[in-house]
């Protein structure tokens, strides 16, 4: 399943919601803040506005940090910003070219496991409590996050073309030309292939939202680590529990969809989280 959504900031000016999701926008990306200790002057009513009107939403904090210490910083003054919220999506880190001349003007050349390092740190540290995600460009992707770091956290994909690239992302950020009722001027689009499952609170009675990325071939992280568990589980092995969707557990998905009377498409949506999670 694929949403349409949108990223936004104090740049968007203030934003008419409910023409905003009348006009098919189910989700929005909104900035928190950024740095060590500013919010973002429009956070709060923009996820106030965006939650009244049904728009399920997520944020990002944008870094300009060159030490792990300052990403962990960032990630404290993020968490004390957004506390309070429930959010369907996740809680990206974007590090950006802005965020390499920054730190250049500060004597510090950002190297690949610099930026690694950095993200992790963020992450990590807001993960403890949210759903996390990383976001890049395609050259980003490929010159400041290690391996390591890219199999560990799901992706927000920045790519501005028509056909969607295949870098296991989650959220495809696909032109920054967009034009939404209720919005002047230009906006991010984005696409998602993130599915919001419910599941019972431990009261009991009420149920809380739960965001689980649809996972396919080529993905990537946590949620595919858990995944391979549940199949273990299950008795349909995957081969190595390495979070990495390959071809190994694309085979071990098929097989317990078929066995559950599911579409073996291999791909795990909301129908194949429901029978794992059983």
């Amino acid at each position: 399943m694929t949403t349409k959504g949108i990223d936004i900031s104090k740049h968007n000016g203030k934003i008419d919601f409910k023409k905003v999701k009348a006009a098919g926008i189910d989700f929005a990306m909104i900035r928190a803040g950024f740095g060590q200790s500013t919010v973002d002057d429009r956070f709060h009513g923009n996820i106030k506005g965006a939650q009244a009107h049904g728009i399920k939403c997520g944020v990002y904090w944008f870094s300009y940090a060159y030490t792990p210490q300052m990403a962990r910083k960032e990630a404290a003054k993020c968490l004390d910003t957004i506390k309070g919220y429930r959010l369907q999506y996740p809680v990206a880190f974007d590090f950006e070219y802005a965020s390499v001349e920054y730190a250049k003007s500060e004597g510090v050349h950002i190297t690949k496991e610099i930026a690694s390092q950095i993200a992790d740190e963020f992450l990590s540290t807001v993960a403890a409590g949210y759903d996390v995600a990383l976001y890049a460009n395609i050259d980003y992707l490929k010159n400041y996050f290690t391996d390591a770091v890219k199999s560990k956290y799901p992706l927000w994909l920045a790519a501005y073309r028509d056909t969607e690239p295949s870098h296991g992302q989650v959220i495809w950020q696909h032109t920054e030309c967009g034009r939404v009722d209720g919005i002047r001027g230009a906006v991010d689009l984005n696409i998602s292939h993130m599915t919001v499952n419910k599941r019972p609170t431990a009261g009991g009675d009420d149920t809380v939202d739960i965001t689980l990325p649809v996972l396919r071939r080529g993905s990537k992280g946590n949620t595919v680590t858990a995944v391979q568990q549940l199949l273990a589980a299950k008795g349909y092995k995957s081969g190595k529990t390495d979070g990495i969707f390959g071809a190994n557990t694309e085979a071990a998905v098929k097989r317990f969809q078929t066995a559950n009377g599911l579409t073996a498409d291999g791909i795990v949506g909301k129908n194949t989280y429901t029978k794992l999670l059983k």
